[in-house]
């Protein structure tokens, strides 16, 4: 079973929102479970009904290396976890097992200044990593000048960029993923995009 985790220490920066869409894309054509670390719950919360995405709430450290301790890595299948931002054992514990790490940035120079003993860390250990550009207002200079930032910490940048966009928001409301709630929309093809690229680098097949 291959593990997705995604992380950043920093709230706010749509680790949930990435998380229950790129969940319910990926269980599309692979047996997915959504993990919830995060005390607050918001991706349980999220995604109560779809039979076909189980959703697991491990609200701390131990119920969490409890749900990990009984994964078999021989099955068939992907684990996505929401980390919960401010508790770096939790981040670390779920790092050290991840087959990769998708990392949501907003492109300010602050949330980069957040990130970056992140990605230095992640850069020194060679773990397997993909930061993503989020919460996008426009795209303008600021987003070209991120980019070039963030490369100099030598953590491969996801192609695809997500825009904030209300049905993100609206999506949240009706309690189902994006690609339910506006299948062809730009935000639930942003998503499929992500997806798709996320896909390809866990090497998971339907």
């Amino acid at each position: 079973m291959k593990m997705l985790a995604i992380v950043n220490r920093k709230g706010g920066v749509g680790k949930t929102t990435l998380a229950v869409n790129l969940a319910a894309i990926l269980g599309e054509g692979i047996p997915t479970i959504l993990v919830d670390a995060d005390p607050q719950g918001s991706a349980a919360g999220w995604l109560p009904d779809l039979d076909d995405l189980p959703v697991i709430h491990a609200p701390d450290l131990a119920s969490l290396q409890a749900l990990l301790a009984k994964v078999d890595s021989a099955e068939k299948g992907l684990l996505v976890i929401d980390c919960p931002p401010l508790d770096a054992q939790v981040s670390a514990a779920v790092m050290q097992s991840a087959d990769l790490v998708l990392i949501p940035v907003i492109p300010s120079p602050l949330d980069i200044r957040a990130v970056a003993p992140l990605l230095e860390a992640i850069a020194e250990t060679k773990a397997p990593a993909l930061v993503v550009l989020n919460h996008i207002k426009a795209r303008t200079t600021s987003v070209r000048m991120a980019r070039e930032t963030l490369k100099e910490f030598g953590v491969p940048l996801a192609k695809t960029m997500v825009v904030s966009r209300v049905t993100h928001a609206e999506a949240a409301a009706q309690r189902v993923p994006v690609t339910v709630y506006a299948p062809s929309s730009p935000a639930a093809n942003e998503m499929y995009e992500l997806a798709h690229e996320v896909k390809r680098r866990l090497e998971v097949q339907s």
